[in-house]
């Protein structure tokens, strides 16, 4: 089962701040990918799978449902 950005956070017990500061990204960027990652930077996104120690597979990429 694939993973949000935003799930993962919270599953480590992360402020969007503290992922920010840990990630090198501005706060915006981080509040902005969980809503809608679908325009995430491979930069960005080699971040994340790095930080959560999780390949591309696991993560999902898109926009937040609203259901």
């Amino acid at each position: 089962m694939s993973m949000t950005i935003k799930s993962l956070r919270e599953e480590e017990h992360l402020s969007q701040e503290e992922l920010a500061t840990v990630l090198h990204l501005p706060l915006s960027t981080v509040q902005e990918l969980e809503i809608d990652s679908s325009q995430i930077s491979d930069l960005v996104l080699d971040k994340y799978l790095l930080h959560f120690h999780i390949g591309y597979d696991d993560l999902f990429i898109g926009a937040q449902s609203k259901i």
